[in-house]
């Protein structure tokens, strides 16, 4: 049996004791560290070969002098093994974190397909933290798996319907075509969305009409695909799609039929979107830079606070007065926005964004802040190294509008900069 040890700059090996590999020390990638580590053996201690195996499929481990992995040192033939030395609950920790550093879709093929199928007749209690996680990477929640796991298999095979919905998800995002001339568009609508999937109230036929086929859409390993068959043939094929599709979206906003769908897909989904809007677009910009000059002011790596009448101070008030009190004569883009627009900036956040924001913008320019505010945001700790802090640039001279100004002329420059915008855009 292996153990997992720690080199000298770091980084990690494995000793395998034994006469089956020729070669008995291998370097580990940290990630490979990981998946060892989540089956609750620490370093220097034993771990079942199941593992070692399953870590030779993954790519993570190679020999000292050699790029070689996996299959190619000791070939391809690995054995079949019963994987009874790890607990359930050990070894359900291991799928979690394949899911977490690999993704779902390794969970299909080789031995991790193996894997999965020594855990698939456990209860759904024991199996509830890797059902939520693929539950969630597939936009729905565990509390809907659990609905239909009881309505349609007595409250068991809940790891089957979760990696169900998941192939059911990569169906709509890589092969489900969606060319169809029904007129019906305005009776689809988007209802929110949540970071990589949107939400649809739809017609009840959408569910059959945009259905899964017969065929998994990818390649499955032969045992597991055989397991997921008592899932898939009867339930969630086209029928069963339906169902666990409307359950996901009337759990979530309340409504008879719907369909969760990857976001990448929305263009080519036949609902009307919000038409492309400056005004909704510039009120979500200027309220997403007021955000970030906010943290500053609330940072205690700042010298600025709220209130306290400093330059970043004011510039937050000239910010706020675009959002919420007009200038130049027009009301503010709050007000334009929702007299102006038949969509509010929540739709359009959720048609063109990720339901928290717009990440998609037709009229604004995005870029990092100058060099030098960068030098003041990251170099005070205002911010962590590696956070993601973007502005929009003024249309005309193409410069970053700032966060943290903290001289009268910088305040003067950006004002200059922020006049840039319209103070009516268009809807």
């Amino acid at each position: 049996m292996p153990k997992l040890k720690r080199r000298k700059d770091g980084g990690y090996y494995l000793h395998a004791s034994g006469d089956e590999n020729p070669i008995n020390t291998f370097q580990v990638t940290d990630r490979g560290a990981e998946i060892v580590k989540s089956s609750g053996r620490e370093l220097g201690e034993f771990f079942p070969d199941q593992l070692f195996f399953l870590l030779y499929d993954l790519g993570h481990l190679s020999t000292k002098n050699s790029g070689e992995t996996g299959g190619e040192i000791i070939g391809q033939d690995l054995p079949s093994e019963v994987y009874q030395a790890l607990s359930v609950e050990d070894r359900v920790q291991v799928a979690r974190k394949i899911v977490q550093t690999h993704g779902v879709e390794e969970l299909y093929t080789g031995e991790t397909a193996k894997w999965v199928c020594s855990i698939l007749d456990q209860s759904t209690a024991t199996l509830q933290p890797l059902v939520e996680d693929i539950a969630e990477s597939a936009g729905y929640s565990f509390e809907t798996i659990l609905e239909y796991s009881k309505l349609v298999h007595d409250g068991g095979n809940s790891l089957e319907i979760a990696l169900c919905a998941d192939l059911q998800i990569r169906y709509l995002r890589e092969v489900a075509t969606f060319d169809v001339d029904d007129g019906q568009e305005r009776e689809r609508e988007v209802l929110g969305a949540d970071n990589k999937f949107v939400y649809l109230k739809t017609p009840t036929e959408d569910t059959f009409t945009f259905g899964i086929p017969g065929d998994k859409p990818i390649e499955i390993a032969d045992d597991l695909s055989a397991e997921l068959d008592r899932v898939w043939s009867p339930g969630i094929g086209t029928a069963g799609f339906a169902a666990l599709t409307t359950m996901e979206v009337e759990r979530r906003y309340d409504v008879d039929d719907g369909i969760v769908l990857p976001a990448e897909r929305l263009n080519d989904f036949p609902v009307a979107l919000p038409p492309r809007s400056e005004v909704t677009e510039l009120y979500e910009s200027l309220r997403l830079l007021k955000a970030t000059v906010d943290h500053v002011l609330s940072s205690p790596d700042a010298s600025v606070e709220d209130g306290d009448n400093s330059v970043c101070d004011r510039w937050q008030d000239e910010l706020e007065k675009r959002l919420t009190s007009g200038t130049d004569g027009a009301d503010s883009l709050g007000a334009q926005q929702n007299s102006r627009t038949d969509h509010t900036v929540q739709t359009y956040r959720d048609c063109y964004g990720n339901g928290s924001e717009i990440t998609d913008y037709k009229y604004i320019e995005w870029s990092q802040p100058s060099e030098s505010e960068q030098l003041r945001l990251f170099g005070f700790g205002i911010f962590e190294h590696g956070e993601e802090v973007k502005v929009p640039v003024a249309p005309e001279s193409e410069r970053p509008l700032p966060v943290y100004p903290q001289s009268e002329s910088e305040l003067e420059q950006a004002i200059e900069l922020l006049d840039e915008f319209p103070s009516k855009p268009s809807a």
